[in-house]
This record gives C-alpha cells, structure tokens and sequence, in this order.
C-alpha cells in the first residue's frame, strides 16, 4: 500500500493507526485495523493492557546516569514504574515525585523507575545533584504509549516473577499501599 493510500484511509475512513513499541522505547511499525474507526488517529485503548497476573511487556530504558534498566535482568525484585508527563510540571517535586519517593525509601526492596517525557537535559537541570531512591528515565513517551498509559501520574507495580499486579493513578493510593505491605 503506498503512503498516499495509508493517508487517505486514515482521513477518509477515519481508521485507527497503531504504533507498536518495542521494548526500546522505539516505534517498531504501524498496524492498521479497518474494522475500528475512530475520529482519532491514534488512540490508547486500555482493553489491551497487560492484566493482572498476566506477563508485564518487557522493557529496557536508560535513565539520566545512562543506567540500563532491563526488566529481564530486574527480575527477582519488585519494580514500581511511575508515569508522569514532564518533570517541570508545577509542583511535581512536592506531590507525586516527593510521595515516590517516600514510597520507595519506605521499600527498599523495590526497584523504582520515574519515566517522563522530559528531556534528559530538563531532567539533569531540575533534578541537579540531589539522590533518589529510584532512577529516572527521560523520554519516555514511547513507554506511555507502549504500557497505554492515559493518566498522570500512573504507577505499576510488577511482582518478582515478572507479571503485573496492578496499575494505580492519583485516586488508587490507598489500593497502592494496601499492595505494597503484602509484598513478601
């Protein structure tokens, strides 16, 4: 199918395009399904999300100190993932990144990693010298779109053996905690 043909059914027919991410972070290729129209071009659908219980998708990220963070080799510890749009967010250094945080000093048998869409550099510059008890990993909107990620901020907590326990946004905290003093 040539571009021009792709556009057209994108406009014409309002079909859904789909980026498929790897576990890079990369755009891997595109999928088209002609039989869900949408007046979006790209949507997240959160029906395909990994459930609970089920294999988490794998992932290897690098984070501002060049860190690789492969959940293949983090296997074997509890990893909490938190999804936030950008790190110059007003107020985030109060709220949400302060409270993860606190979660993971609480819990140091957890692997934390705060992904944004943040530069690398707006990273470095906000964070400046200060150490956290999680890495941060800059650039992450392919991960947003890979874990369908809608809400900010957005954690995930996945067990030891590399499956999902659950996701949380702002209004599950509760649920979080409650999750995280029945870890063994």
């Amino acid at each position: 199918m040539s571009q021009k043909e792709v556009y057209e059914l994108l406009s014409v027919k309002k079909l859904n395009l789909e980026e498929v991410i790897n576990k890079y972070g990369e755009i891997e290729r595109y999928e088209i399904d002609p039989n869900i129209v949408s007046k979006e071009k790209f949507t997240r659908d959160t029906g395909k999300r990994v459930k609970q219980g089920e294999v988490f998708l794998p992932f290897v990220m690098k984070s501002i100190t060049n860190k690789t963070l492969d959940s293949d080799k983090l296997k074997g510890q509890y990893i909490l993932l938190q999804f936030q749009l950008s790190i110059n967010e007003p107020n985030l250094i109060e709220k949400p990144f302060l409270e993860f945080e606190k979660i993971l000093s609480e819990h140091k048998n957890i692997q934390g990693i705060f992904i944004s869409q943040s530069t690398k550099k707006e990273s470095k510059d906000k964070i400046g010298n200060k150490s956290y008890h999680f890495e941060i990993v800059p650039n992450g909107r392919n991960f947003d779109k890979r874990y369908i990620i809608i809400d900010y901020p957005t954690m995930i907590l996945i067990d030891k053996d590399g499956t999902l326990i659950s996701y949380y946004t702002t209004y599950d905290m509760g649920k979080l905690k409650t999750d995280l003093k029945n870890l063994q």
